[in-house]
Formats: structure tokens, sequence, C-alpha cells
């Protein structure tokens, strides 16, 4: 390689990095635009994000803070020794911690409640056939 080849190729990549210049230079005013909008994005997501989050923690907390009460509340009844569960043994003096949970579920009612009375039927019917059955079995041997 001479000095002439390596001069010819300074001169070439010149041109090309004033040409990679030129084309930053370019593009500066649409990245400043670019940068404004990704503020502005920012400051919106801070809002509208924030926003979201405050009103999340604060139903969260509300629901915590009344199942933390019914729980307090339950262990006073314990300690108290008053409307355990069953099976629970009273409280003695401030030696034993005594806790429970109750759990209230409210039951579909039971299917044989509203066939009580097809059922009833039916074996009435059962009774008088049979009676019937009887009743002409010994009209015909008499």
């Amino acid at each position: 390689v001479t000095a002439g080849d390596g001069s010819q190729t300074l001169a070439d990549g010149l041109v090309t990095a004033g040409d990679g210049a030129s084309q930053l230079a370019e593009g500066l005013p649409a990245a400043v635009d670019g940068i404004a909008q990704a503020e502005a994005g920012a400051e919106q997501l801070r809002v509208e994000g924030s926003e979201k989050l405050s009103e999340t923690g604060a139903a969260g907390q509300a629901t915590y803070a009344a199942q933390l009460g019914q729980v307090a509340a339950l262990q006073q009844v314990g300690l108290a020794g008053t409307a355990l569960p069953y099976g629970l043994a009273t409280a003695t003096g401030g030696t034993v911690n005594t806790s429970g949970v109750y759990q209230l579920t409210l039951a579909a009612a039971p299917s044989g409640s509203s066939n009580a009375m097809v059922f009833g039927l039916a074996a009435l019917g059962l009774i008088a056939g049979g009676a019937v059955g009887v009743w002409a079995y010994r009209r015909r041997t008499v």
C-alpha cells in the first residue's frame, strides 16, 4: 500500500463521514420534536398511572383494614371466652390465646324440600293402589 492509496482511502472516507454528518444535522430537529413528545408521554403516564395506582391502593387498603378489624374483633371475643365457634376452649386469664374465625355461607334450599309434596303424593298413591288391589283380590276370592 502506497501513501497515495492511503490518502485516497482517507479522502473517500471523509466524503462518507461528511454525508453522515449532514444526515445527522438534518435529523436533529426531528429528534428534538421526538424528545418533546417523549416528555409529554412521560408526563401523561405519570399523571394517569399514579392516579390508577392510588385508586387501586386505596381500595386494597380499605379491604385489608376491614378484614383486619374483623380478625381483631374475633380475637377479643376469643380472649373473653364468649361466643366462640364450637370446639374451641375458652380463654383462661391472659395465658391462653384463643381465637376463631367465623364463615357464614348461605346455602341453597335442598332439592328434597321442594319435592317433599311430590314424594308424599306418590307414596299416598302407592298405598291407595295397594288397598284397591287387596280389595279387588278379596272380592274375587270370596
